[in-house]
């Protein structure tokens, strides 16, 4: 089979663009025709490195594109790829595939997926004494207007270390020397990293979401080693041991994914059923939802307005603060 993979714009840190060059990687080991299109042609990637340098597909070819891709042919045969919950699905072909890296809804059951990580080289506990005591991330949680607003006005200094902009090297490096992680993105495989190097995740929590919930729409293998809340990190520390096993058990995982996958088309084992409607369930983990809010709603607002006046900077740093 013939595949073209269409990444966007992205970055080295990008979990759905390294993923999307790493299964472009993976199709070709096993034997497929399998290039890359960069939407930005000035962006290079060393995961993969087999890349389609013209407009032209041609129409044997099937193209998995993410969630963010839109204005494709409808002559194309297109896989759709939902790499985070979306408001664009109302643009896509009625004839397109769907397959979904996780749910990113707890009412999505999501029956067709394709849950494939890039493990970056190098990801494993070093056993190194941890003498840093704290380090956090905000990426995609910069939409929470809680979150937002919670740093921008914050006064107090923080202890932790900022991880934006940080390549994976120096990533592994970090969360082998620290004791705690505090991630505000609702969907970060950074924690995935973090507990595999021996770091303990504190997960702020989203809205209208149980810790359970949360693991299921995002496709975590457990919450060892995971604090959902801070109320939670006497369990996180107690069970941070057994998160390298659940991982690694992931990560096999991931190959027979992409194994399913090629055998899904090889033997038709696919439907062109539409993809889940993220627009009208208020527990959609994307953009432009209410999680992931653009701060257009009124009423929305309203009840953001409500949640930050119970919030302070105790409940929400902890001991970054």
């Amino acid at each position: 089979m013939k595949f073209v993979v269409v990444v966007p714009d992205c970055n080295e840190t990008s979990g759905g663009c390294n993923v999307l060059f790493y299964l472009a990687k993976k199709l070709s080991e096993h034997g497929h025709n399998s290039k890359v299109f960069v939407i930005n042609k000035m962006y290079t990637s060393t995961i993969y490195t087999n890349y389609h340098k013209d407009d032209n597909i041609d129409l044997d070819t099937f193209v998995i594109a993410p969630e963010v891709v839109v204005g494709l042919s409808e002559k194309m045969k297109i896989i759709r790829w939902i790499l985070l919950g979306t408001n664009l699905y109302p643009n896509y072909h009625k004839h397109e595939i769907i397959y979904y890296f996780s749910p990113f809804c707890k009412n999505n059951l999501s029956n067709k997926r394709l849950s494939f990580y890039y493990w970056p080289p190098g990801l494993e506990n070093k056993k190194l004494p941890r003498t840093n005591e704290s380090c956090y991330i905000v990426k995609k949680g910069r939409y929470n207007p809680i979150i937002n607003l919670m740093f921008i006005n914050n006064k107090i200094p923080l202890k932790g270390l900022l991880l934006e902009g940080y390549n994976h090297e120096k990533l592994i490096e970090i969360f082998n020397t620290t004791k705690y992680f505090y991630c505000y993105d609702p969907c970060c495989f950074l924690v995935n990293i973090a507990v595999m190097c021996g770091c303990i995740v504190i997960q702020y929590p989203v809205i209208g979401y149980t810790a359970e919930e949360w693991k299921y729409a995002i496709n975590l293998p457990s919450l060892n080693g995971i604090s959902y809340g801070h109320e939670n990190l006497s369990h996180a520390e107690a069970t941070i041991g057994y998160a390298l096993a659940d991982q690694l058990k992931l990560k096999e995982e991931n190959e027979l994914s992409v194994k399913n996958f090629i055998k899904d088309l090889e033997t038709g084992n696919y439907t062109n059923e539409p993809c889940y409607p993220f627009n009208d369930s208020p527990y959609a983990i994307g953009l432009n939802s209410l999680l992931i809010y653009d701060g257009k709603d009124p009423k929305i607002n309203l009840l953001y307005n409500e949640l930050i006046k119970a919030t302070t900077p105790q409940s929400f740093f902890g001991n970054l603060i």
